[in-house]
């Protein structure tokens, strides 16, 4: 919150522009002065704008470094945790930025692109704009199954009746999600646990038995209620998807059910939805495959990747932030904003100094970083 006081120093009264930031009940204050109160209005005002903007900026920096610097992972290198809270941070900012047009078919983009990549990934045909036709506009595209078209349209209830629902995840929900994704498809089994035993596809790990599929299911979430306020939100959510994998509880739609619950903790705590796309099918199974085999580590790096690439856009909003109109900034003005940046690069080397081989290879503003920080001339890094 930012905010602009007037104290009286030695008799004379002086104003000053406040930002306070805060993380998990701790707070740190940052403070500029805009001179005496009875300076000249124009000159008084343009500093008032330009730092109440500057301090805004430095405080929610300092959020996102604190965050990071606290995050405990089980799984993840240390790296993660910076982007990560920079998403977790900046995607309210970055959306609030849109006219309501905007954002609109922002979100549109968002669900249409989630809704088809989640049901291609279990062998839905229909094409990305076959899929907008039905979640936007109701429109069955001619010559597909309607089986398939069923599994699109079920997923915009299901997404509808989970912007209504404020309770948290439970056996109920899990069944609602499930009734709701097979809706029309196998209406006999949507909601109910499986009655018979059932194989992973590619993988040799043996779900538990139906006997036992609500006490595991149980078990699960008594485990997410012990950890949500102490594990990192993003493992959460990445540990419940492929454990609820595990259980299997339903003959049919697993996969789906289980990526929507991961979506429901990811943004229940303030992250944007995770979009897991068809071209990534191999590799999650994969990886699945590997989490099975008692090794989340690779899939949980995988997720971790692929939300990082997804908001690129996010993540760089506070340079364009800060960047933004400065031909229109005086010299000493331009001095203070460049040394936060390079305040806040300097902090961001430190998460740099080792880093995973996949986020190297596949995400792009690494590389950018790398160069920023050769550019402005910091102490350089192991690359």
């Amino acid at each position: 919150m930012v905010s602009v006081k007037e104290r009286t120093v030695k008799g004379k009264k002086y104003l000053y522009v406040t930002a306070t930031s805060s993380y998990k009940g701790r707070k740190k204050r940052f403070e500029k002065s805009l001179g005496r109160s009875d300076s000249d209005p124009k000159e008084i005002e343009r500093k008032k704008e330009f730092y109440m903007e500057l301090l805004e900026l430095k405080s929610l920096l300092y959020r996102i470094l604190m965050e990071a610097k606290e995050t405990r992972f089980s799984y993840l290198p240390r790296f993660y945790a910076l982007y990560l809270s920079m998403i977790r941070n900046l995607y309210s900012e970055y959306i609030s930025s849109f006219y309501p047009s905007e954002l609109e078919k922002y979100r549109a983009s968002q669900r249409v692109r989630y809704v088809h990549h989640t049901t291609a990934m279990e062998g839905n045909t229909l094409s990305l704009q076959e899929a907008a036709l039905v979640i936007e506009d109701g429109i069955a595209p001619k010559g597909k199954e309607l089986r398939e078209i069923h599994e699109v349209e079920n997923f915009r209830m299901v997404l509808r009746y989970l912007k209504g629902y404020r309770g948290d995840i439970t056996i109920s929900l899990i069944r609602k999600i499930h009734s709701l994704v097979q809706n029309h498809i196998y209406d006999e089994q949507a909601g109910e646990f499986r009655r018979i035993a059932v194989g992973v596809v590619g993988s040799n790990f043996e779900p538990p038995p139906a006997i036992f599929v609500k006490d595991e299911l149980e078990e699960l979430i008594r485990w997410y209620r012990d950890n949500r306020d102490d594990l990192c939100p993003f493992e959460l959510a990445g540990i419940f998807h492929y454990r609820f994998v595990q259980v299997h509880p339903f003959v049919d739609g697993n996969g789906r059910v289980a990526r929507e619950l991961m979506n429901f903790i990811l943004e229940r705590n303030g992250y944007p939805p995770l979009i897991l796309e068809m071209k990534d099918r191999e590799e999650y199974l994969k990886r699945l495959k590997m989490a099975d085999e008692g090794d989340p580590h690779p899939f949980l790096e995988m997720l971790a990747v692929r939300m990082i690439v997804d908001y690129e856009d996010v993540i760089m909003s506070f340079q364009d932030k800060a960047l933004k109109d400065l031909s229109n900034l005086r010299e000493d003005e331009l001095e203070e904003l460049m040394e936060l940046l390079i305040w806040f690069m300097d902090m961001m080397k430190d998460f740099h100094v080792s880093l995973p081989d996949e986020a190297r290879r596949n995400i792009p503003s690494i590389r950018r970083f790398l160069e920023m920080v050769r550019a402005l001339d910091l102490p350089q890094m192991k690359e």
